[in-house]
């Protein structure tokens, strides 16, 4: 009952309802026509009763209680006020400070008739029932909210405990899923086949997609293996020209780095508890040697790009994760941003990369930067795997500023 929206509040509200509603409306409803019965019935009495006192009055004991009215009751003819004897002719329920009545009057060329009947204790009883009414509604609403109470959290129990079975279960086990637990409610039970049916097949799908990546780690790392030996010959043989050289070198770097980027896309399709090969990675290292090897000489047509290691801060995560970071935070402002410039600051809990741009939103393709692949988008989901921070600070025409906010350990 933590919220409005909730199925035991409605529940509740339900039977509150009920129980200050509907109760009290129907007894209402029930005496007032009980009541209505009763006043009729005691009207059509005094009615009958005229018409007898007035076609044989030597027959019943009369009153005159004012001159020229002869009435026809059982109490004294003090008890009541004579004005209502002035009333027309007619049956008429006549009511004072305490007391009420019937009176049922008729004029004759001789006289004039009329039949009292004491209601008093009929209004008494209706007004006692409506306090006792008043009561019960009270008596009602806390029965009701007692009933809400102990209802609801038995009718909602089975919901909860479907969806504590399914909040605690991991759809990225590939192993065999138990017997399915057993639910009385056909209704919850049939949700529960329902969504062991769909987890079976989140599984079967985890399971297919580890295997393609496997497929996959296995069909490219052979021949970036194969690439990146050939380079690595080329590059000792005594004899090829220097742009063979320089060309070997640019080879084997880039092999290098797909194979680092196999490595993290495989990292990211792996369960959350998957062990890694984590090592205590010095971030400065990292950056020095990408732009000495694969991005500084990208910037010989492109933006000067300015490294300020301010700090030199360690994180504990594969030095691959490091590597595709830093390189694509860099490569993306060197590549994208129409910089002149791009500052790569490192500071003991974060690495900052500023340029001054066009702007993100500028760039066009995903997420800041046509045709540069993944991107920003696998430095976000690095970040999430690792517990990181990825903010982006980034203005039309201005200029981008990137921090990966690793900390320190």
């Amino acid at each position: 009952m933590r919220s409005r929206n909730s199925l035991r509040f409605r529940i509740l509200v339900a039977f509150v309802i009920a129980g200050a509603v509907l109760g009290p409306l129907l007894a209402t409803a029930l005496l007032w026509v009980t009541y209505e019965l009763e006043e009729r019935a005691v009207a059509r009495i005094a009615s009958t009763r005229l018409e007898e006192v007035v076609l044989r009055p030597h027959d019943f004991t009369l009153h005159e209680a004012v001159p020229g009215v002869r009435v026809l009751t059982n109490f004294s003819t003090s008890a009541f006020p004579s004005d209502m004897l002035r009333l027309p002719d007619g049956v008429h329920e006549y009511q004072s400070d305490r007391d009420a009545w019937f009176v049922a009057l008729r004029t004759t060329p001789s006289a004039r008739y009329a039949v009292v009947e004491d209601i008093t204790a009929l209004e008494r009883r209706e007004r006692l029932t409506v306090l006792t009414v008043a009561g019960g509604t009270v008596l009602a609403i806390v029965l009701s909210l007692g009933l809400g109470l102990h209802l609801s959290r038995r009718l909602v129990a089975p919901l909860v405990q479907l969806s504590e079975s399914v909040a605690h279960a991991d759809p990225a086990v590939a192993a065999a899923p138990g017997p399915p637990r057993h639910f009385p409610d056909r209704e919850v039970a049939t949700l529960a086949a329902a969504l062991e049916r769909y987890a079976s097949r989140m599984r079967e799908s985890l399971r297919r997609e580890r295997e393609f990546s496997a497929d996959v780690s296995h069909e490219l790392r052979n021949p970036l293996a194969v690439i990146q030996n050939a380079a690595e010959l080329i590059e000792d043989d005594p004899q090829p020209s220097e742009l063979a050289r320089r060309a070997a070198g640019r080879i084997r770097i880039a092999a290098r780095h797909m194979n680092e980027t196999v490595s993290v896309l495989l990292m990211l399709v792996r369960e959350a508890g998957a062990p890694l090969a984590e090592e205590v990675v010095p971030v400065a290292e990292c950056v020095e040697t990408l732009l000495r090897e694969r991005l500084l000489p990208l910037s010989a047509h492109g933006p000067e790009v300015q490294w300020t290691p301010r700090a030199r801060p360690s994180v504990q995560a594969p030095r691959a994760v490091v590597d595709v970071i830093a390189a694509n935070l860099i490569r993306n402002a060197q590549e994208h941003a129409a910089a002149r410039r791009v500052d790569v600051r490192l500071e003991p809990d974060r690495l900052v990369v500023e340029d001054d741009g066009i702007g993100i939103a500028a760039r066009g393709g995903r997420a800041g930067g046509a045709g540069r692949g993944l991107g920003l988008p696998l430095v976000q989901k690095l970040c999430e795997r690792f517990g990181w921070t990825l903010h982006i600070d980034s203005r039309p025409g201005e200029g981008t500023r990137v921090e990966w906010r690793f900390g320190t350990i």
